[in-house]
């Protein structure tokens, strides 16, 4: 009856694991000759030095994609491809100030009343395909932002979480995100 009862938590525990919302991804830099060669075309589509981005491979819980990060116009920009070469979507990793003033205060209000103590570690804005243009002209059009925010719970836990707000400041999806301190024994 012991055995059963701790395999019956066993489960009920991996479950809960798995059913929260966690952001659980793994990124290895890989040269250029091993992105997809349709990636590379579509990269080429782009306002960006080639020669001067890295490439990533990335793993999620549910699909591998390719990265291309590079510097344009003084911010960071990182595209994210299918293996077909299919654009995902583009990131512009940006300062709180970028934001425009309604919505940086919208966001700032959610991120007080939701959490006792925080600090936002790094701020992206995301740009669907349809926007691909709008995401190196003037970066306008943004789809929604995504935080990277340090929190301190009420046990007094640290915690590390991904939020997305859509371009007006509402929260859309809120994400746990686990870091690995053993990657580099991944691959």
């Amino acid at each position: 009856m012991k055995k059963f009862l701790f395999f019956i938590t066993l489960i009920f525990m991996v479950n809960s694991a798995f059913s929260q919302n966690v952001k659980n991804e793994v990124e290895k830099r890989i040269k250029r000759k091993e992105m997809p060669a349709e990636a590379i075309q579509t990269l080429k589509t782009m306002p960006i030095n080639l020669k001067k981005s890295k490439f990533y491979l990335e793993k999620n819980n549910k699909y591998i994609s390719f990265e291309a990060k590079v510097k344009y116009k003084d911010h960071r920009y990182s595209i994210e491809l299918n293996k077909k070469g299919e654009l995902l979507d583009i990131e512009v990793v940006i300062n709180l100030e970028e934001i425009p003033e309604e919505v940086r205060e919208t966001i700032e209000n959610y991120l007080e009343s939701t959490y006792e103590r925080h600090k936002i570690e790094k701020i992206q804005e995301h740009f669907i395909p349809a926007n691909t243009q709008d995401a190196f002209d003037e970066r306008k059009n943004i789809d929604k932002y995504e935080l990277i925010v340090a929190t301190k719970n009420k046990e007094n836990k640290l915690e590390k979480i991904e939020i997305l707000f859509n371009s007006n400041g509402k929260e859309l999806e809120t994400r746990k995100v686990i870091r690995r301190a053993y990657e580099f024994l991944l691959f």
